[in-house]
């Protein structure tokens, strides 16, 4: 699988706007070869500033689509003073860790936390053994969890995305509260794997397509 992350910043005002071509967007890709899904996110801690990030079976799948009638469509429809595109990134699949009924969307999700690293050359196998063990510590431990998932840039090897989703964003915050997975953390610093810490941000679910 493979996952296109767009970040945005919003003009002020327009947000509803952007929301619903962003949802029409969705609907449209829906008959593309490959497309399996869109998640539209909006940043607890800045009002304007939107994550967008939509689900490929592979990279040739996404690239398809950047060369789509369907994205020159919404291209030359979408107003430049609505939104501003700041950044886009691509990442491979590395593993999830899902709970219960997560996967066909039964559980409610009205939170994700992205989190990027940066890694020390050498750190990868390290680094990825142990998000899985800490990914399943708060699946069984933490209240609200609904789904971690790790990818890694498609490009980049030392760089990650950790996107780990909850019921909601009060829960999001105490996840990492269960006396085991304090534990873990205490026991796997940042330091061993990278050279500064990961950057975080909660986000709410404006929708999934």
């Amino acid at each position: 699988m493979y996952l296109v992350r767009t970040e945005f910043i919003v003009h002020l005002g327009r947000a509803a706007e952007f929301e619903a071509g962003v949802g029409k967007l969705g609907d449209a890709r829906k008959g593309m070869p490959g497309y399996l899904g869109q998640t539209l996110l909006r940043s607890y801690s800045y009002l304007n500033r939107y994550v967008g990030t939509s689900r490929w079976q592979t990279v040739e799948a996404a690239w398809d689509f950047t060369k789509s009638e369907v994205l020159a469509n919404y291209a030359k429809n979408a107003s430049s003073e609505v939104a501003t595109v700041t950044r886009q990134e691509g990442y491979e699949s590395v593993f999830e860790v899902d709970a219960e009924g997560a996967e066909g969307g039964a559980t409610p999700s009205a939170c994700e936390v992205l989190v990027d690293w940066s890694l020390n050359p050498g750190a990868v196998s390290d680094f990825e053994s142990s998000r899985k063990e800490f990914f399943e510590l708060r699946k069984k431990h933490s209240k609200g969890f609904v789904s971690s998932r790790l990818r890694r840039s498609g490009g980049i090897p030392t760089r990650y995305l950790a996107l780990n989703i909850y019921a909601t964003v009060e829960e999001s915050r105490t996840a990492n509260i269960p006396a085991e997975v304090q534990k873990f953390a205490r026991a796997h610093p940042y330091t061993l794997y990278a050279a500064a810490p990961p950057v975080m941000e909660a986000y709410h679910v404006v929708h999934r397509k």
